[in-house]
């Protein structure tokens, strides 16, 4: 059986053709091969578990016959008993859960595709009795990244793999309360690496795209107060910008030119939210220039999506004015509190932003 240094130099070489196609590929590169998309996946899924069985057991079963690491075994081992019909794992669910969050560490590496992967079956199997087990999760997932799963990209895609799927099967019960999910995810939404946060925010935007409107205004609301009650966290900054990145992926956009005359630059849009926020590092503006700058965008990238879908779906169209109007009062309201705008009036933070910079 190959050792994890084995598997992990195999893996890491280069595919393509040409003269380097056995020279090892850089970090960065196998990040960029990650491509989590169950949500289209042409991989055939089975709508139904074995008869009698469970999608747990199956999965357990199926992993025995591919995997052999000792902690899986072991695991196995112990729960064959337990799993037996569906009924037998729903009474040991929290027994199975404890189990599988205990080898979610990273010297079990040879056991986490499996571990994982049976997480996201069982959510299939509890469905709504799996919300509970959450919180739990998240933090578990965070705590192996954080003890060096963040620097083995295999590990990543098994992790945001089983994540995706868990929120892809549980869809019907998380678009109906998004501030719990932004909760339970925001660890990491705003974890330390960037690639992680596109990840999560790919996973979570899954259920900003499907969620009923009323939710979606209520999440988009969050996260925007969350950059705006701590703008001085890039991470923040980077988690927020590439979840509504990945919401509003598909519309092709732009910010009305009027932002030229309100913060009196002239600037080229460009092609991605994240270098938008960061034009205003560029703007030599105070800090409260910056502040109004970020989240400018954030409400004109929220006004825009809105729009779009308003005239896509109900066929109405509103005036760039209105728009503009709308965006001037969100940001208003979002900043209103913040400490650095409390010396102006609301009024002036919706009319006047040249007072403010």
């Amino acid at each position: 059986m190959a050792t994890p240094s084995q598997a992990k130099a195999v893996k890491s070489l280069n595919n393509s053709g040409g003269r380097r196609r056995f020279v090892f590929k850089t970090f960065s590169q196998r990040i960029d091969d990650i491509d989590i998309d169950v949500y289209r996946s042409l991989n055939q899924v089975k709508s139904e578990p074995s008869e009698g069985s469970s999608f747990f057991r199956d999965c357990l079963t199926e992993w025995r016959e591919l995997n052999t690491a000792e902690d899986f075994i072991s695991f196995y081992e112990e729960m064959i008993p337990l799993v037996q019909t569906l009924p037998l794992v729903i009474l040991h669910k929290e027994t199975i859960m404890l189990k599988l969050l205990s080898i979610l560490q990273i010297k079990a590496r040879l056991s986490l595709e499996p571990v994982l992967r049976l997480i996201a079956a069982l959510s299939r199997d509890l469905l709504e009795e799996f919300l509970p087990f959450l919180p739990n999760i998240a933090e578990s997932l965070f705590s192996l990244l954080e003890s060096g799963a963040d620097t083995e990209p295999e590990i990543i895609e098994q992790i945001f793999t089983s994540w995706s799927y868990i929120m892809m099967y549980l869809q019907k019960y998380l678009i109906n309360n998004l501030a719990h999910v932004l909760k339970v995810t925001r660890k990491l939404r705003y974890y330390p690496k960037d690639y992680v946060q596109d990840f999560m925010a790919e996973a979570v935007s899954f259920l900003f795209r499907n969620a009923p409107f009323d939710q979606l205004k209520i999440g988009i609301w969050k996260v925007i107060l969350e950059v705006v009650k701590k703008p001085e966290i890039d991470t923040i900054k980077y988690g927020v910008s590439a979840l509504l990145c990945h919401v509003m992926r598909g519309t092709s956009s732009r910010l009305h030119s009027k932002a030229d005359r309100e913060f009196g630059r002239s600037w080229v849009v460009p092609k991605d939210c994240q270098n938008l926020l960061r034009i205003g590092q560029g703007l030599h503006l105070n800090r409260r220039g910056r502040i109004l700058w970020k989240v400018a965008i954030l409400a004109g990238l929220w006004g825009i999506w809105l729009e779009s879908n308003r005239r896509i779906f109900e066929g109405e169209i509103d005036c760039l004015e209105a728009l503009w109007d709308r965006i001037r009062f969100w940001v208003a309201t979002w900043l209103y509190d913040v400490k650095d705008f409390s010396s102006f009036s609301f009024s002036v933070m919706v009319r006047e932003w040249s007072l403010v910079l």
